[in-house]
């Protein structure tokens, strides 16, 4: 449960209230044209944050390289309004943001995973 319990702390990004909106799309990552890219988003993630709308879905801007979960175990990228994470451990992908409705969860688990040992 490491990753989402990441997911959830870093969550408070979306209560910083109407300035949020403004101070995201000012750290978005962009090309060399100064255009939005979504480059840097790789992989599961970017498999999951395409399914979400990508630039123009729930996550908006990308605002960070791929980078591993403190800890070990998993990555995980910035975005506008929230972030994703994988977990290797877990064998799922968790993308959560913040919306004028509330904080939304959506995750996908890449590959069977058991609890149970033989």
């Amino acid at each position: 449960m490491r990753a989402i319990g990441l997911i959830v702390a870093v969550l408070w990004f979306g209560q910083l209230g109407a300035a949020a909106p403004a101070l995201a799309n000012h750290l978005c990552l962009k090309d060399q044209a100064g255009n939005l890219s979504d480059s840097a988003v790789i992989g599961l993630i970017r498999k999951k944050y395409e399914a979400l709308g990508g630039l123009q879905g729930a996550l908006g801007c990308v605002l960070s390289q791929e980078r591993d979960v403190p800890g070990g175990g998993g990555r995980y990228t910035d975005f506008a309004n929230g972030q994703i994470v994988f977990s290797q451990a877990q064998k799922m992908t968790v993308a959560a943001w913040t919306a004028d409705d509330g904080v939304h969860v959506d995750w996908t688990v890449e590959d069977t995973y058991s609890h149970l040992y033989t």
